[in-house]
């Protein structure tokens, strides 16, 4: 697991293209996951980096979240367990991308849940995902922060 704070510089030593993502909502039953998966998979047949930048989680579904409406949360994480269902999927959504994915960052959805139940999604994510792939995620729970792009032309 490896946490980052506010500003994280990416190297790389050759060109990349960077896919800049963000408020995927992975968990809600609105999201057409066949589209994102089809963004994925693109960037892991183009050698492509994801940055997810905030709510890469919904998790309005909660039992004390004021915002919850039972019939707009998945059948598969409408049990006792909810948030442990939600990460779940998603470590298992996002593993077979872990070596394309640079950086995922907070939004205010996954700051609810840190602010409620003092339980960082990004981090528990990040031990899922190391239990699927042995490797690490790198996130920020930082809400606000900088992505800072360099770039250099060699001829």
């Amino acid at each position: 697991m490896k946490k980052v704070n506010d500003c994280y510089d990416l190297k790389y030593t050759k060109s990349v293209t960077l896919r800049l993502l963000s408020d995927l909502h992975l968990d809600s039953p609105y999201t057409d996951l066949k589209k994102v998966k089809v963004l994925f998979e693109e960037a892991k047949a183009n050698d492509y980096k994801i940055i997810i930048i905030g709510d890469l989680f919904d998790v309005m579904g909660g039992k004390y979240d004021k915002r919850t409406i039972k019939g707009d949360i998945k059948k598969e994480h409408s049990e006792d367990n909810y948030i442990n269902k939600v990460i779940e999927d998603i470590a298992n959504f996002l593993s077979p991308y872990i070596d394309n994915i640079a950086l995922i960052t907070a939004g205010n959805h996954e700051k609810e849940i840190d602010k409620r139940f003092e339980c960082y999604l990004l981090e528990f994510l990040s031990l899922y995902i190391h239990r699927i792939t042995g490797k690490d995620l790198i996130w920020t729970s930082s809400y606000a922060g900088f992505i800072r792009i360099h770039g250099s032309r060699n001829n």
